[in-house]
């Protein structure tokens, strides 16, 4: 499945589920450093939100986007795929399922977004995979080079809704 299948599937499912949602409803951010624009077509970013972050859902705007209340004065424009109507798993368990991790700390690693660990490629050279081994890994140092400006730029050649980089539509940090 391409990227951007993925990712209209993706945008068409959470949109779906907004029929659902009634304008004063409270939904939840699920995407980390979401960032709240002032509009679809302004770079101004009005807040930036966390995973499990309760919004107040002020209807549909253009494309994928979604009014939202921040609160404290504050509104503005997110993408659908950030947002989830029931409030995010913030526990994550260890492997053995015994133990209760720290989610901020697990993802402040960066061992949510490493596709092979030392043990998988372990256990991948063992049971005859490193051709497979070897492609992941290089998709990894590849994806090291891609910055959030990259993704920005392709999303927007693309013609699908900027959903993350520190720079959206050439403005804000």
């Amino acid at each position: 499945m391409t990227l951007r299948r993925w990712l209209a599937v993706g945008l068409c499912a959470v949109a779906g589920a907004a029929a659902a949602v009634v304008k004063g409803d409270f939904v939840y951010i699920r995407a980390r450093n979401t960032r709240v624009l002032e509009s679809p077509s302004s770079s101004k970013v009005v807040a930036v939100l966390q995973p499990g972050q309760k919004v107040t859902w002020q209807g549909k705007d253009s494309g994928g986007w979604h009014k939202i209340d921040v609160g404290s004065g504050k509104a503005g424009v997110v993408v659908a795929a950030s947002l989830s109507l029931k409030p995010v798993q913030m526990e994550l368990l260890s492997s053995t399922g015994k133990r209760a991790l720290d989610a901020n700390a697990f993802l402040s690693s960066g061992a949510a977004t490493k596709a092979l660990g030392p043990g998988a490629i372990a256990y991948g050279e063992k049971k005859d995979m490193k051709q497979a081994v070897h492609d992941v890994t290089a998709m990894e140092k590849i994806a090291k080079t891609v910055t959030a400006a990259d993704v920005a730029e392709h999303a927007r050649k693309v013609g699908i809704a900027e959903a993350v980089g520190p720079v959206a539509r050439g403005g804000g940090k």
